[in-house]
């Protein structure tokens, strides 16, 4: 383990030895560069403009080479991450325990979020944590078992609840059933029923 971080400081230095050289090689370039350009405003504009390019070019590279690899224990990733594991070790639990039946898993986008900073708080939505949510129960239950969100009273928080296969009550079927209906056959029905109620009143 502490060879390969002596391996990967190393590859580090180099590759920062390399960039230097290299912003070394483009800042020269850039000076000569002006001198050929003639005067006036137009030649001061070029030569500006040259060097603001370069100027850009180092900045880039140097971002880059800090952003190869992202952070998944902070930030909105982290707290998926670590809602998903949360969720998972849950799920496990109610899977090796044959007694139980049905679990709620419960959702509170202010705890989820509260570590995360402002500028990522777009990325933690609560459809994200139901999606997870959803995922775990697909994966784990290997798609026997059913989660249905109950009715809350609060726009951040929400409790899914999961049951397992043969447990699920009459009315969390029908009103998947009746949500899993397209549009049209909606419009349909509600049609028939019209044309129906019509026809009993001539």
């Amino acid at each position: 383990m502490q060879q390969q971080k002596k391996i990967q400081q190393q590859q580090q230095q180099k590759q920062q030895k390399q960039q230097h050289q290299k912003n070394q090689a483009v800042i020269p370039q850039s000076i000569s560069s002006t001198k050929g350009i003639g005067g006036g405003i137009l030649g001061k504009l070029m030569g500006a403009q040259q060097r603001t390019d370069n100027h850009l070019h180092v900045v880039r590279t140097k971002r880059r080479n800090n952003d190869l690899a992202p952070d998944l224990t902070s930030g909105a990733a982290g707290a998926i991450t670590s809602f998903r594991e949360r969720v998972a070790t849950d799920l496990e639990k109610f899977k090796s325990d044959n007694s139980s039946f049905v679990t709620k898993v419960s959702i509170s986008l202010a705890a989820l979020t509260n570590e995360v900073p402002i500028e990522e708080r777009d990325k933690v939505t609560m459809d994200v944590f139901k999606y997870v949510v959803y995922e775990q129960v697909e994966e784990l239950g290997m798609d026997r078992w059913v989660a249905a969100k109950e009715p809350t009273d609060f726009v951040d928080e929400a409790i899914i609840a999961v049951y397992k296969e043969g447990h699920v009550p009459a009315d969390v079927l029908e009103d998947l059933n009746k949500a899993d209906v397209p549009d049209e056959v909606k419009g349909l029905s509600r049609h028939i029923a019209d044309t129906q109620s019509k026809t009993a009143q001539r």
